[in-house]
């Protein structure tokens, strides 16, 4: 008797537990990539904070994009969440599904001189939009990229595959090789600061060997 009263009592707080979950996920977190509040970096991929360049190049192409907005335009929907009791013990299944908009500044300069105060410079203000999932399972949370959507970053000739949040692709093909695009983050965060050709500049293209790269943004030139 007092073991099914443990069980049941067992039960109601796991389902307690899982609805607060489930209410915690109403309106999703703008958390950057993982936990790192600076720049990070993956065998393909850059995430840089909102307000600091990111400068692209590519033999005479030069791109500098800044993030400057994440947002969710609507309050998101839920659209998933059960409770299933296992082997004596509760597992709780929430999913949220919402839209995660990003806005960003570009400039572009294709004359091979890398000069973004020349009057050649071609710039403005863009918008990115995707689809979004936030899982919960059992306490993990994972934001997911509706993957049937490919959105990109444009800055004139150049398109590269957003990453979702403040992430871009070191490729601009659908799969990650190396196409002979860099990419260096900065802590700048006005143009008229850039100088791509300064030599203290840490470059970074595609490499499948690479491990996780986690810098400070103060510690970027």
């Amino acid at each position: 008797m007092i073991h099914s009263i443990n069980k049941s009592v067992f039960k109601l707080i796991s389902l307690a537990l899982a609805v607060i979950i489930q209410c915690s996920l109403t309106t999703p977190s703008f958390a950057r990539y993982g936990t790192y509040p600076g720049v990070t970096i993956s065998t393909g991929s850059v995430y840089i904070p909102l307000g600091y360049f990111l400068l692209i190049r590519k033999e005479n192409t030069a791109c500098a994009i800044r993030f400057t907005n994440l947002y969710n335009p609507d309050s998101g929907q839920e659209i998933g969440s059960f409770y299933s009791p296992t082997s004596g013990q509760g597992i709780s299944y929430s999913v949220l599904s919402y839209k995660l908009n990003a806005d960003y500044d570009y400039f572009y300069q294709n004359d091979g001189s890398g000069n973004f105060k020349s009057n050649n410079v071609v710039s403005g203000q863009a918008q990115l939009s995707i689809g979004m999932r936030t899982i919960e399972n059992n306490g993990m949370i994972s934001n997911v990229m509706n993957q049937a959507e490919r959105v990109v970053v444009k800055c004139g000739s150049m398109e590269l595959p957003w990453k979702g949040y403040e992430g871009v692709t070191m490729y601009q093909g659908s799969e990650p090789r190396d196409e002979g695009v860099e990419i260096a983050p900065t802590r700048w965060s006005n143009i008229n600061e850039i100088n791509i050709n300064d030599p203290t500049i840490n470059w970074y293209r595609y490499d499948k060997a690479r491990k996780i790269i986690e810098i400070p943004v103060e510690d970027l030139y």
